[in-house]
């Protein structure tokens, strides 16, 4: 007995000390910024690269204020005989990440795809070695050039474990497993914050319960995460709208037979879905939530734009600006991704470039009009820059009056939202009365006002917060990242300390058994 009690008293030190460092090391998310962020495409221009317009797009999106890319890494590519590993297919990723990380880009690799190699018969503690090898491989080869490792992508489909159990045939509907992709969670991010502990680790993105397909609802897959000891194994969640037919601004009744749940995500507006998803978040122990890959379809625009007299790109700027200015303003979002195309969807992707070039660096200040009616307005600031977009949600074309009260300015520009820029001869200007209102007319097309605060004492005080504001962030992202690496430092210090008194444990108790046996 005084064999085992000298045994614990030696580890007990040592394991008073792990559980402080424990508590120091679990995952805290990247510092959220109370500022709106780029407006990024869902899509990097990677995919291009062997069509010769790789340069060229890359350029483009830089000049369009994009400040993220996303490429895929596909493992049933990239390692077709196992352990041995091509990353130049389908396109040249070493070059493309450089190239893109020479732009000062953050570059994303969404790793997908399996092994197929492994024979039909699937084994999930082989799967899960090979898998811990890819990623292993995909680290020590690009680390120091992705930023973020997104892990598979709408997980809560009917196909979104495909890509990795069945590769060969990634359209084949499977049943979401969040069992299993938590513990693919739980590999990739020890291997990749072993390696810099700093990068971050993004949950797969997932859809909403009316999605058509939907397999499993998404606050039912957070919560099974979270049953399975997952929840700080990554660092942010990703969620990707797929609504249908419907305005941003309108109850959504469909719900997928396969995602009905009695958890609240159905019957309500884009803005309340969302809600729902930081709702449950907050409650599981709190992870920063970005929206990834909005869009809607030609078949969808058709519909919702049938009696409008625009075209389809129009309307999908449109519905874009709404949606992005009300989860901005409703539920403090400042991460969003579109799946808009440069070439096919030109207005769309202007109304990104003059959406980032107002709102990146904004700070979201109220919501005049909106929360009853069919009238909607938000309004954000940018040191002493105004910045109000404002639409009528119904009606298609037909222009209503609406009044824009307190403004402390003394006119504004109106812009379309797909403006060819914010130069004067693309605005209107529109007079603001002595009593700070005007009157203005708007239908279902997003109208941007712009417009600088008319007292100078104000505007000046008003500049200079912003920029403090913007100091302190920058501050307490590099402090954060510090402790990131001091975090990993004293976890790796703990970890050689387990191995020594493990070691002076076993050496110890093997002497006083000899002494008592010898």
């Amino acid at each position: 007995m005084r064999l085992i009690h000298r045994f614990i008293l030696r580890l007990v030190p040592l394991g008073a000390l792990a559980a402080v460092i424990g508590i120091l090391v679990s995952s805290s998310g990247p510092i959220p910024s109370e500022r709106f962020q780029n407006i990024n495409l869902y899509a990097g221009p990677g995919e291009n690269y062997s069509a010769g317009t790789f340069d060229s797009l890359l350029s483009a999106q830089k000049k369009a204020g994009i400040g993220q890319v996303r490429e895929v890494l596909d493992w049933s590519q990239i390692e077709t005989t196992e352990g041995t590993y091509n990353w130049s297919t389908p396109i040249p990723y070493p070059a493309v990440f450089a190239s893109e990380k020479a732009q000062d880009l953050k570059v994303i690799a969404l790793l997908t795809g399996g092994p197929t190699y492994m024979s039909d018969t699937f084994n999930s503690t082989q799967f899960l070695l090979r898998w811990a090898d890819f990623v292993q491989a995909a680290v020590d080869q690009f680390g120091s050039n992705v930023d973020v490792w997104e892990i598979g992508s709408q997980i809560n489909t009917s196909t979104g474990m495909s890509a990795f159990l069945v590769p060969a045939q990634a359209s084949t509907k499977t049943t979401p497993d969040p069992k299993l992709y938590t513990q693919m969670l739980k590999v990739a991010d020890k291997i990749i914050k072993d390696a810099d502990p700093n990068d971050e680790v993004w949950m797969g993105s997932l859809v909403s319960s009316s999605a058509s397909n939907c397999g499993m609802n998404p606050l039912t897959f957070l919560l099974e995460i979270n049953g399975n000891k997952g929840w700080n194994s990554f660092d942010s969640l990703v969620y990707n709208p797929k609504r249908g037919a419907v305005a941003p601004e309108a109850a959504d009744t469909e719900t997928s037979s396969a995602c009905a749940s009695s958890l609240p995500v159905n019957n309500t507006t884009l803005a309340g879905e969302v809600q729902s998803v930081q709702d449950l978040a907050r409650q599981l122990g709190g992870k920063p939530l970005q929206i990834e890959g909005l869009t809607w379809s030609s078949k969808q625009l058709s519909t919702l734009a049938s009696d409008r007299a625009i075209t389809s790109d129009q309307a999908l700027a449109d519905y874009l600006t709404r949606a992005t200015v009300q989860l901005a303003g409703n539920n403090s979002l400042t991460n969003f991704s579109w799946q808009v195309d440069q070439k096919s969807t030109p207005a769309a992707f202007t109304a990104l470039s003059n959406l980032n070039s107002i709102l990146d660096g904004a700070k979201f200040m109220s919501e005049p009009q909106g929360q009853s009616g069919s009238v909607f307005e938000y309004r954000f600031s940018k040191g002493s820059q105004w910045i109000i977009i404002a639409w009528h949600a119904q009606d298609g074309d037909n222009p209503v009056p609406i009044q824009l009260s307190g403004l402390q300015v003394s006119s504004l520009t109106a812009y379309p939202v797909d403006a060819a820029g914010f130069t004067s001869s693309n605005g209107t200007d529109i007079p603001v009365d002595g009593d700070g209102n005007a009157t203005v007319m708007v239908n279902e097309r997003p109208v941007i006002f712009l417009g600088k605060t008319n007292n100078l004492a104000s505007a000046l005080q008003q500049d200079g917060s912003a920029q403090t504001d913007q100091w302190k962030y920058q501050m307490k992202v590099t402090a954060h990242r510090w402790t990131n690496q001091l975090k990993a430092d004293m976890l790796h210090v703990v970890e050689n300390l387990f191995e020594s008194a493990k070691d002076k444990a076993i050496n110890w108790g093997e002497e006083k058994l000899n002494n008592i046996l010898g």
